[in-house]
C-alpha cells in the first residue's frame, strides 16, 4: 500500500486564495488527486490495514486520506457573514465533490474534546473573536452522513491560551513535553473515554498529535500500552504511508506547512506514486 494523508486547519480561512485559505484549497486538491489517479479512503481503512491487515483492496492503486485538525463548527458548518457564505465548510466542500463526481470520499475530523466551558470559551474568545464557533453540537451530526469520523486530538491540546496547568513541570504551548503516564492519560485518555461516551462508540480510536509533536515515550511506551484503546496515533511529518508505516506515528502532509500551492502538491503526488504499490 502507498498513501498520503493530507491535512487542513477550517481556522484558515476568508482569503479565498488558494495558498492561505484552507478551504479554498481542499475544494482544490481533491480535483487534482482525482484526475492524478489517486483514490481516496479513510484514515481508519488506512490505520486498519497497517495493524491488521484488512482491506487488500488498497494493496492496488495510490490512495490519499483527509483529515482536519482541532475541530472548529466551520469544519461542518459554512463560514457565513451577514447572509453572504464567506467559505464552504469542509463537510459541503467533499459533499459536493462526491455528489458531482460520484467519488467516493470520507473525512477526519481530530476534535480538542475540552469539556469544560470555561476553557472552550478561552480558546474561542481568543482564536475565534468569542462567537461560540467551538462547539461539540456538530460531532453526531457529521458522523451520521456515514462519511466522516470524530476522532481524538487531546483534552485541550496543551495549548498555551488555556490558563491552568494541572502538571506544573509541564509546560504549555508543545505537546512533546507530555513525558509521563498520568500527564498522557490525563491529555490522552480522558479525552477519549468523553468523546467515546458522547458519540456512542467503543471501537479502538484514532489520535492526532497537537501540533504534530511526539517524543519517544509517547510512541514507544504509551500508546503500545494503551493499544486496546487505540487504534493509531498520526503526527505530521511530511512523507508517505505504506504498510512498515509506525503506527503509532502515521506521517501526514499539512497544508500550509508542506505545500501552498497546486504545484507544491502535484510534487507530493510524485513521490506518492514514486514506488509502486506493492513495492513495502
Amino acid at each position: 500500500m502507498r498513501a498520503v494523508i493530507l491535512t487542513y486547519h477550517c481556522l484558515t480561512t476568508g482569503s479565498r486564495e488558494y495558498s492561505t485559505d484552507d478551504h479554498v484549497a481542499l475544494g482544490a486538491d481533491v480535483e487534482l488527486l482525482r484526475d492524478a489517479g489517486v483514490r481516496f479512503t479513510s484514515l481508519k481503512r488506512i490505520a486498519e490495514h497497517i495493524r491488521w491487515g484488512r482491506h487488500t483492496d488498497l494493496n492496488e492503486g495510490y490512495w490519499a486520506g483527509l483529515s482536519f485538525d482541532d475541530g472548529a463548527d466551520y469544519d461542518y458548518k459554512d463560514y457565513v457573514v451577514d447572509g453572504v457564505t464567506v467559505s464552504k465548510s469542509f463537510y459541503s466542500i467533499l459533499n459536493e465533490f462526491s455528489r458531482r463526481t460520484r467519488a467516493p470520499i470520507h473525512g477526519t475530523s481530530f476534535v480538542i474534546v475540552i469539556v469544560s466551558d470555561e476553557a472552550r470559551k478561552e480558546l474561542d474568545e481568543q482564536l475565534l473573536g468569542g462567537h461560540g464557533n467551538w462547539g461539540n453540537w456538530w460531532w453526531r451530526r457529521i458522523i451520521a452522513s456515514g462519511r466522516w469520523s470524530v476522532c481524538n486530538h487531546s483534552w485541550d491540546h496543551n495549548h498555551d491560551l488555556v490558563r491552568g496547568n494541572v502538571f506544573r513541570n509541564t509546560p504549555r504551548g508543545r505537546f512533546d513535553h507530555v513525558s509521563t503516564f498520568d500527564e498522557a492519560d490525563f491529555q490522552i485518555l480522558r479525552s477519549e473515554d468523553v468523546l467515546g461516551a458522547a458519540l456512542g462508540n467503543a471501537e479502538p480510536g484514532m489520535f492526532s498529535f497537537p501540533y504534530g509533536q511526539y517524543n519517544d515515550f509517547l510512541t514507544r511506551e504509551y500508546f503500545p500500552s494503551r493499544s486496546n484503546r487505540f487504534l493509531a496515533a498520526f503526527c505530521t511529518d511530511p512523507d508517505v504511508v505504506h504498510d512498515h508505516s509506525d503506527i503509532w506515528r502515521l506521517p501526514r502532509f499539512v497544508f500550509g506547512d508542506h505545500w501552498t500551492t497546486p504545484d507544491g502538491l502535484r510534487a507530493i503526488v510524485e513521490q506518492l506514486k514514486s514506488e509502486p504499490p506493492a513495492a513495502y
